[in-house]
């Protein structure tokens, strides 16, 4: 059985909040900071290359499925996802309620969670190398009441 996306990134998050509150005192939180996000970035990247190569149908076909998958958990949804529009060039939707967002507030690390959980949208989206863009001005991570995701693709 596959390990669904959230259960990954709290298995992440025990790993790594020890050991980068150890980096954190060693070589000072900024750098690595700045590194971690580095390596989140080429991670996310490549995980769009690949969800594209491997998923048939239109763009916009693999942009919900991928939804779905961040969406799905052992116990239910990790997300409320609520439908915005779609057209052929345009999906828009809000994100209302966020398990991810609840997990790291609940740790205490909202910082690492941004990194983790919600930083690699843009990265992905631009591993997907079909001329899609993504504006997300919010995030509930950060405190806001939703994470509007708005995707852009050029006319196929």
């Amino acid at each position: 059985m596959d390990v669904p996306y959230i259960e990954q990134k709290k298995i992440q998050a025990e790993i790594l909040v020890p050991f980068l509150k150890a980096l954190y005192e060693k070589y000072g939180k900024e750098d690595v900071k700045k590194l971690l996000e580095d390596v989140i970035d080429k991670l996310a990247y490549q995980e769009g290359v690949d969800f594209f190569a491997d998923n048939t149908g239109s763009t916009i076909d693999k942009i919900v499925k991928q939804g779905e998958y961040f969406a799905a958990s052992y116990d239910g949804s990790a997300i409320d996802v609520v439908p915005v529009s779609m057209s052929d060039t345009d999906i828009m939707i809000d994100i209302t309620r966020c398990a991810y967002a609840d997990y790291f507030k609940g740790i205490g690390e909202t910082e690492l969670g941004e990194i983790l959980a919600c930083r690699p949208d843009f990265p992905r989206t631009a591993g997907y190398r079909a001329g899609v863009t993504l504006e997300r001005p919010d995030t509930i991570m950060c405190g806001a009441e939703k994470c509007g995701f708005h995707y852009r693709l050029q006319k196929e």
